[in-house]
């Protein structure tokens, strides 16, 4: 899910009486090591994920002591995963809703992620993609 449709899902949310104590928080995790590249070739992911990446998540440990860096180690993105899912603190509040993450800090989203016109368009688009049909949702306001 982008910016695009986790700010739309959470104003379609918002408007339903059932639905609307539910959040949508969108992260941004960074780049770290996981088995989706596991097919990849065995010289790259060796040399990239064995030498490469280790290096930069900890040289970056260095430059950004508190975490904020592009790389990540797969633990970190997971408590940053963790901490928006579950805890209440100054960056998210009590009850946060629609907002992008960037590892554990808010971030801001395009001009166009906030853009009326493109988000229903991404919206109505997603829906047929999915071949979403009536009684598929709960939600009063999918269409």
């Amino acid at each position: 899910m982008n910016a695009h449709s986790s700010g739309e899902l959470q104003r379609r949310l918002n408007t339903d009486p059932a639905l609307s104590n539910i959040s949508v928080l969108g992260i941004d995790p960074g780049a770290m090591i996981t088995g989706i590249s596991r097919r990849g070739p065995w010289l790259i992911s060796f040399l990239l994920f064995h030498v490469i990446f280790p290096v930069l998540v900890r040289l970056q440990s260095w430059w950004y002591p508190d975490g904020d860096s592009y790389f990540r180690t797969t633990e970190r993105s997971a408590v940053d995963v963790l901490a928006a899912a579950l805890d209440s603190n100054p960056v998210l509040g009590e009850h946060p809703k629609g907002m992008y993450l960037y590892g554990c800090k808010q971030y801001g989203t395009s001009q166009e992620s906030k853009d009326p016109r493109k988000r229903e368009m991404l919206w109505r688009d997603s829906i047929g993609y999915a071949q979403l049909r009536e009684g598929e949702t709960i939600l009063s306001n999918w269409r």
